[in-house]
């Protein structure tokens, strides 16, 4: 869903066609280190999506702040899921918590993703003004 609304914001935005090549070629370089991370086991299905997705929007010149930003977040987070696996008994927690909490299983990573756009937003040529308008911007 991401990537499919990327096309019809652009329109509407009209930031020009080389920022258009710029952002696809982004999307597509994201999209094959994606595919090769999950065919190793390094993300699931949908953070491999996902990636690619942002990079659409977030283009090259918020390249760099998205994979920092992400980064950061994924590692704050995985830390956290972590000391909650050894502080809380999954017999303790309910809902979405279960799947997280037990052993063995991965960290939803879509939240570091999700951060990591929300930093890089101010970057972008289609974002910029979202980010402007929340007050995320520099």
């Amino acid at each position: 869903i991401i990537a499919s609304l990327f096309l019809p914001a652009f329109i509407i935005a009209l930031p020009g066609w080389s920022v258009f090549g710029w952002h696809l070629l982004a999307g597509a370089i994201a999209f094959a280190i994606s595919i090769a991370a999950f065919s190793f086991g390094v993300f699931g299905g949908g953070d491999a999506k996902m990636i690619p997705g942002v990079m659409l929007w977030v283009g090259p010149a918020g390249a760099m702040t998205f994979l920092m930003g992400m980064a950061i977040c994924g590692g704050v987070l995985a830390l956290l899921v972590l000391a909650a696996r050894h502080l809380t008994p999954v017999r303790a927690t309910n809902g979405f918590s279960i799947e997280t909490l037990q052993q063995g299983n991965g960290v939803p990573y879509g939240v570091a993703i999700a951060a990591g756009a929300i930093m890089a937003s101010p970057a972008s040529p289609l974002l910029s003004g979202l980010a402007a308008q929340f007050g995320w911007a520099n």
